[in-house]
């Protein structure tokens, strides 16, 4: 007989494992991703490294050592002194520099429109370089010596720019000697020349037309020469009036013949 404290000694209870068939492991395949156990264990495993990352790992890396950098400001730099007598000193020479820099511009308009790269190409390039010095020395802000650079300039030009009547004049000379010279290039040459700086000048556009047929009138008076030289003044007399047909301000056509003719002759040679 047994006392109330006596217990019933624990017995194995028999538990029937049922096995996995295929058709569990189908039906475990077509779950849902939210029914399905490794899906919770990932989503946990993810929020657990998420959390380390977010509160761990920043603890365990040190920034490095970076002295700070000191802030200055511009309040503390030292105010710049006032020179309003200098200042005002400089605006007026810059007027002054600028004034001259203007006429300078006026003058090389004037003169690159008469084509002063024709007749004096080396001056007018002189008297640029010149004022590129004055923009240098404005540029440094020394104005005065910008002014007597521009002023140098500017009287180079206006040497150049008072030059051009004597040079159409001169050139007018020398165009018209080298027509009764025979030389028809020399006096095309200077011809354009005065057309390049008037290009209205009438005598100019003469001297070229003359020069045009300046080799044949040349070549007429001398066949003429020989005519009357040989005594057939009727040939002489055609060839002359030939090349006065040609130029009749050419006056070595006839240069000791008018005297020695007679009257009739001279006005029917000169007759057109």
């Amino acid at each position: 007989m047994s006392g109330s404290n006596d217990q019933d000694p624990i017995r194995p209870s028999d538990i029937a494992f049922t096995p996995v068939t295929p058709e569990d492991s189908r039906k475990a395949d077509n779950l849902p991703w939210q029914q399905r156990p490794a899906s919770w264990v990932a989503l946990a495993l993810c929020v657990l490294l998420a959390l380390v990352v977010i509160f761990v790992l920043p603890a365990l890396i040190q920034p490095p050592d970076t002295p700070p950098v000191p802030i200055v400001s511009d309040r503390t730099a030292a105010p710049t002194a006032e020179s309003p007598f200098r200042d005002a000193q400089l605006a007026t020479a810059r007027r002054a520099a600028q004034d001259v820099l203007s006429k300078i511009l006026e003058k090389q308009a004037f003169l690159e429109s008469k084509n002063v790269e024709l007749w004096d190409r080396e001056a007018f390039d002189r008297a640029l370089a010149v004022a590129a010095t004055g923009d240098t020395h404005y540029r440094q802000r020394a104005f005065d010596q910008a002014q007597d650079a521009y002023q140098s300039a500017l009287n180079q030009l206006t040497t150049l720019e008072t030059s051009i009547p004597q040079r159409v004049s001169d050139a007018l000379t020398a165009g018209q000697t080298a027509l009764n010279n025979g030389d028809a290039e020399e006096a095309t040459r200077q011809f354009e020349q005065v057309q390049a700086i008037a290009s209205d000048n009438a005598e100019a556009a003469r001297g070229l037309s003359r020069a045009e047929v300046l080799d044949q009138v040349t070549e007429l008076v001398t066949e003429a020469t020989i005519a009357r030289q040989n005594n057939d003044l009727p040939q002489a007399r055609t060839l002359y009036r030939k090349a006065l047909e040609l130029d009749a301000d050419h006056t070595p056509a006839l240069p000791d013949w008018k005297p020695s003719m007679p009257k009739s002759w001279t006005i029917g040679l000169m007759r057109p």
